[in-house]
């Protein structure tokens, strides 16, 4: 290679289809912990949102307020967006689905959109 060129750096990456996005259990706090030290963090709490690639945690999510710890030592910005994208559509869903229970529970107001007088 010609003086003062740099030789390109090749990542090694999992794919996104190698990603699964799923609710933490129990059973993945002491991972979770383990990705916050490794991220100099503290551990994301309250309902949290894993992603995970083959067996290991990358990143983990706080569905309340947000916070993330996710594994610095992989390309994990990536995942961290996905993870954000999940809670995001989520938690759009279970609004809507809220919003739906109390206009099908409450007679004394109309479903937006009708035109009932």
């Amino acid at each position: 290679m010609p003086a003062g060129r740099r030789s390109p750096i090749v990542y090694a990456m999992t794919s996104i289809a190698d990603i699964t996005i799923r609710r933490a259990g129990a059973r993945d706090a002491d991972s979770i912990a383990r990705l916050a030290a490794l991220d100099s963090t503290r551990a994301p709490a309250g309902e949290v949102v894993v992603a995970e690639s083959q067996g290991e945690l990358w990143a983990a999510m706080s569905t309340q307020d947000g916070h993330v710890a996710a594994d610095p030592f992989r390309p994990s910005a990536a995942t961290v967006h996905l993870l954000r994208e999940h809670v995001a559509v989520s938690s759009g869903s279970r609004r809507r689905a809220r919003t739906l229970r109390r206009w099908l529970y409450d007679t004394t107001h109309p479903m937006p959109g009708s035109h009932a007088a």
